[in-house]
């Protein structure tokens, strides 16, 4: 025995001695790299940029002129050194920013960025020989961990050391898998390493967070059906962080047990809301864990099941069995399924891994984080048996944030402290009312928070996806970005304490004093004081108002509605977002405006209940004007809410979870009518082909087609439509490519129009603006540009009609209006026209080249106007725009 340990040893010290031999003959050794940097080592620009380490181990400096790196095996060219030489036995760090500075007198910043999720990473000496190199990709990275070389072997660093020797001193190194999660056919086997030869592995692979106890690693572990193989390496008794991978099988899936081994057959407590045939209140609601033989065998979907599982990611929570499932009721061992918090465990978190995998392109992450059950009346297990959960990243499960680029739109950040896992309630075949299950879509949310964003507006930004349980199927869900201070953080400048947030329960962060306020000054008509002090951003509140009116909300706005304004920076005021809006497109001839209640209510009409319109802003002229152009603009001319659009977006939504729905079915389809039914019911069994599909050409067929101008009606019976035709042009906008000849028609007066972006009507006066110029021909357009035009009637003034141009630079030059005696003062504004939205940042520089203001803020698709503080003296400035990472050249502002 001790001749075999130490023959292994000797082939051990072999082996690496080989591996060290090797890097030393290799001129240059990418030594060490960051493919995640949240606080390790700043820049220049003190931003947090990925980083790679290189080291000579010759006895010699090298000349790295010419030399290239590359992230690309197809573009060995793709970032060339400048003249820079690395001494012998010495390191160069090189940042990887995308920000490619070649100036060999300051820091090197390559023209691209790594991948946390693992790609590939060369350094080529000038005639293409690849000098080292991490082929066919590097492993998946974590937030913070470098990686790169330590005696030999490619291993995780927890204490990077950028321009250093690399050590591991006394840190507990995870176990490296030799497989990554994903979709399996085949059975396989999993190696665990570490590098470090006195640290021991010890796994599970039923979800238990591993220890000393559980099984010591000594090979390869087989995997022939669904696993959560979870996995830490222990050193002297001391654990390191435990790393999760879950393999899936889909034959294993569809056939998953309604009893498996270990999980109870009763969750949470029944109340009083809904009586059941075969259970009464007070006891435990049956469990329900299988999925239904008659889809996943069914002539129709048994050959879809697979390319189902693959058509939208997976996210596998994978947790000890006792934080979902215990009867305990001690706060910190009880099963958040069983105590959801109506009368026993709200606010409880329990230690989860989370994993996300992307069949698609294998993107990936995994992460350790606290989860919560999340929702009001869905918690409750009488009205649902599939509840909602809500991740929180803090450090005390490891990383601080979760860093991954989660969602599609290119308006979303990549950073995110919380996220909410929707698991779909009202209209699901879940909730306990029929007319709710025969409508169900699962799509109306998403279809809200999308909108909304198309209205040019910020919004919450979501995903649908797979979720597992300890490698159990749960369903369908939806992700979704959480409306909170940490939110406005990451989309608006500013720290967490400089945001006020508030939804229908009152107060979520900060102060609700001015929120208060608000209310008070819009319920009595002050339009002109709420713009004053930044207190109501009027567009994002008649915009959020009409997507509620048009998707007829069930559910709002009693419930389910966020709002929140910076109070450093208070922007154009109070904002408000969609939430949870799955109670909607139901009933096409549904008149919403009649719902509207509380807060939302006295803004409008100044009181928070009732019939009665004779206050708010609804009897303010200025605000009755700004919410007939929004209408204009959203309800006709291919706008946001017209029917070629929300059947366009609603198609693309639906065709993101057409297949996906075939396994809710199979999970949870048979819910209310084999598991828990209500008294006097006969529930089918919910299928996309019986129900799903036709809902869905209802609402194609039906509801697209006509809400729109049934909406428009009720509008028009309120008066808050144009009173006036406003002006038809021959174009809303397109690219320019050669010049547009656009023409303006109208029957009810004479047109006025601009083409910087102001409004030819002066607020307030309701005179003619001096830059406002009288239609009497087409007019040549030649280059970006935003035209704005209405029909002026004696003293009325139609709705605005707008069309935004694009080509070339599509950023147009702010325009800083001419009478205005000091150049930062209130209602002082850059005015920028967008393709598309994104982060900016504007500098404004004194010809001296002092820099007099920074703005960082989010900005919209069209038409931006940003408002300007401080005071300085009036005359030439300087302004430079950075758009979405593209810096635009500076012009004079006068």
């Amino acid at each position: 025995m001790h001749y075999a340990k130490r023959l292994l040893f000797t082939i051990i010290v072999l082996i690496i001695s080989v591996i060290l031999c090797a890097n030393n003959s290799k001129k240059i050794i990418i030594n060490e790299f960051l493919a995640s940097n949240s606080t390790i080592l700043q820049d220049e620009d003190n931003d947090y940029s990925d980083w790679i380490e290189l080291y000579n181990p010759g006895n010699s400096a090298i000349n790295l002129q010419g030399w290239r790196l590359t992230d690309s095996d197809s573009k060995p060219a793709k970032w060339i050194f400048p003249l820079v030489s690395i001494p012998a036995k010495q390191y160069l760090v090189v940042f990887a920013s995308s920000k490619n500075r070649t100036n060999p007198n300051s820091e090197l910043h390559t023209n691209f960025s790594l991948s946390k999720d693992g790609e590939y990473l060369a350094i080529i000496e000038p005639d293409g020989t690849i000098c080292d190199a991490y082929t066919p990709v590097f492993p998946p990275q974590q937030t913070d961990i470098s990686y790169g070389y330590y005696e030999g072997q490619h291993v995780f660093f927890e204490i990077p050391t950028p321009g250093a020797e690399n050590t591991i001193e006394n840190k507990i190194q995870p176990p490296v898998f030799g497989v990554e999660r994903g979709f399996f056919d085949e059975p396989f086997t999993v190696s665990l390493t570490v590098s470090d030869p006195d640290t021991k592995i010890y796994y599970t692979t039923d979800g238990t967070r591993p220890t000393e106890q559980h099984t010591l690693y000594t090979g390869p572990v087989h995997v022939a059906k669904t696993t959560p193989l979870r996995a830490v390496g222990i050193k002297n008794g001391v654990p390191g962080p435990v790393v999760t991978n879950t393999y899936f099988f889909v034959e294993d899936i569809v056939n998953q047990p309604n009893n498996p081994t270990g999980y109870p057959d009763r969750w949470g407590y029944l109340g009083s809301d809904i009586r059941y045939d075969d259970y009464e209140v007070g006891e435990r609601a049956p469990a329900d864990y299988a999925m239904d033989p008659n889809i996943c065998n069914h002539p129709s979907y048994k050959n879809q099941i697979k390319e189902a599982f693959l058509a939208i990611p997976s996210v596998s929570i994978v947790t000890n069995l006792g934080y979902l499932f215990s009867d305990s009721t001690d706060e910190n061992e009880g099963g958040i399924y069983i105590h959801t918090g109506v009368n026993l465990g709200d606010g409880w978190e329990r230690p989860v891994s989370l994993e996300y995998y992307e069949p698609s392109t294998g993107r990936q992450f995994q992460i350790n984080c606290g989860l919560r059950i999340h929702g009001a009346a869905s918690r409750q297990p009488e009205k649902s048996g599939k509840h909602s959960f809500r991740t929180v990243f803090r450090k005390t499960y490891g990383e601080a944030n979760l860093k991954f680029d989660l969602f599609e739109e290119e308006t979303a950040v990549t950073k995110f402290d919380h996220l909410v896992f929707h698991a779909g309630y009202n209209l699901s075949w879940l909730h306990s009312e029929s007319s709710q299950r025969k409508n169900a879509q699962y799509t109306n949310d998403s279809f809200s928070k999308r909108i909304q964003r198309d209205m040019g507006h910020l919004s919450s930004h979501d995903r649908f996806v797979h979720l597992f349980i300890n490698g159990l199927y749960w369903g369908l869900y939806n992700i979704s970005e959480r409306i909170n201070d940490k939110f406005m953080v990451s989309y608006f400048e500013g720290d967490e304490l400089d945001f006020d947030v508030i939804n229908h329960d009152g107060l979520a962060d900060g102060d609700i004093t001015t929120f208060n306020r608000m209310v008070d000054l819009a319920a009595n008509g002050e339009f002109d004081q709420l713009l004053s002090e930044q207190l109501l951003y009027m567009e994002n509140y008649i915009d959020y108002i009409l997507l509620n009116f048009y998707i007829g909300n069930l559910d709002w706005s009693h419930n389910n509605w966020y709002a929140a304004r910076g109070r450093i920076d208070p922007g154009n005021g109070f904002y408000f977002f969609s939430w949870d809006a799955e109670n909607s497109l139901t009933d096409v001839n549904i008149n919403r405006i009649n719902g509207l209640q509380g807060q939302l209510r006295s803004i409008m009409f100044g009181s928070s209940s009732g019939s009665s319109t004779d206050g708010g802003l609804y009897n303010n002229d200025e605000f009755r004007l700004l919410f007939a152009d929004r209408v204009h603009k959203h309800f006709f001319n291919g706008g946001s809410l017209t029917p070629e659009k929300t059947i366009e977006l609603y198609k693309k939504i639906a065709a993101e979870i057409d297949l996906a729905v075939i396994l809710e079915s199979a999970r949870w389809g048979d819910y209310r009518m084999n598991t828990l039914t209500p008294q006097n019911s006969n529930p089918p069994l919910y299928t996309c082909n019986d129900h799903w599909l036709p809902r869905k050409e209802k609402l194609l067929n039906d509801y697209f087609p006509r809400r729109t101008g049934i909406v428009y009606e009720q509008l028009e019976n309120l008066g808050l439509v144009s009173e006036i035709a406003p002006p038809v042009f021959s174009s809303y906008g397109e690219n320019v490519d050669d010049f547009i000849e656009l023409s303006m028609s109208t029957t009810d007066g004479l047109i006025y129009y601009t083409t910087d972006g102001t409004d030819p009507r002066e607020r307030g006066t309701g005179n003619i603006t001096a830059g406002a110029i009288h239609y009497s021909a087409p007019l040549h357009i030649t280059e970006a540009c935003t035209i704005k035009a209405r029909t002026k009637n004696g003293q009325l003034w139609s709705a605005l009609s707008e069309a935004i141009f694009t080509g070339g630079n599509v950023l147009r030059t702010p325009i800083i209006r001419n009478d205005i005696q000091k150049v930062y003062c209130y209602d002082n504004s850059l005015y920028l026209v967008l393709e598309k939205p994104g982060n900016v940042r504007i500098e404004i520089y004194s010809t001296d080249g002092k820099c007099v203001q920074e703005i960082d803020t989010y900005v919209y698709k069209g038409n931006n106007q940003i408002r300007l503080s401080g005071v300085v003296p009036s005359g030439a400035y300087i302004y430079k725009v950075l758009l979405n990472g593209t810096l635009y050249n500076g012009k004079i502002i006068y």
